[in-house]
C-alpha cells in the first residue's frame, strides 16, 4: 500500500514539474535577451499589443512618481537609453513565478524579478534598482507579457 501511495506521489510530483515547464520561463529568457542584446524587434516580440507598463520613481529625498506608459511609449524609452547610453550592463534575479489563472485555453502568470542596472548617459553614471513585476498571459500556445510593474531606486 506505501508503495502505492508513494507511487502516485513520484506521479504527481512529475506532473506538477511539468506544468512548471511549460510556464512563462523561456519568455523571460528571450524578454532578457532582447534586452542584453538591444533589439528593438526580439523586445517587441515578448511584448503584447496590449501591453501597459507603470514605473514608480523612487529617489532618496522627494515623493514617489508614478508613470503609465503605453507599449509604444515603453519602446520608445527603451531605443533612447539604448541609443545615447554607454556602458549599459544589469544583471537579473531568478524570477519567482506564480501561476494567477487558468481557464478555457488561457492562463495568466505573475513573474517577480530584480533587476541591477547601471549605465553612463550624458556624462553621469546612473544606477538603479528595480524591481519588477510582469504578467504573462498565454493564448493558444503564444505566451506574452501583457503588464508590466517597475518600482524603481536610483
Amino acid at each position: 500500500m506505501k508503495r502505492k501511495i508513494r507511487g502516485w506521489i513520484l506521479v504527481l510530483c512529475s506532473l506538477s514539474g511539468s506544468v512548471y515547464a511549460d510556464g512563462p520561463g523561456s519568455l523571460i529568457v528571450q524578454y532578457e535577451n532582447a534586452l542584453r542584446q538591444q533589439s528593438s524587434a526580439k523586445l517587441e516580440a515578448v511584448l503584447s499589443e496590449k501591453l501597459s507598463v507603470e514605473v514608480t520613481l523612487l529617489m532618496a529625498d522627494e515623493d514617489p512618481v508614478t508613470v503609465s506608459l503605453s507599449r509604444d511609449e515603453f519602446l520608445q524609452q527603451q531605443r533612447a537609453l539604448w541609443l545615447f547610453s554607454t556602458e549599459h550592463a544589469f544583471e537579473f534575479s531568478r524570477p519567482v513565478v506564480k501561476q494567477v489563472s487558468q481557464e478555457s485555453g488561457r492562463q495568466r502568470w505573475e513573474v517577480t524579478l530584480e533587476q541591477q542596472e547601471r549605465y553612463a548617459l550624458f556624462r553621469s553614471t546612473l544606477k538603479r534598482d528595480n524591481q519588477i513585476t510582469l504578467v504573462v498571459e498565454q493564448h493558444d500556445d503564444v505566451q506574452r507579457i501583457f503588464a508590466m510593474n517597475v518600482v524603481t531606486r536610483e
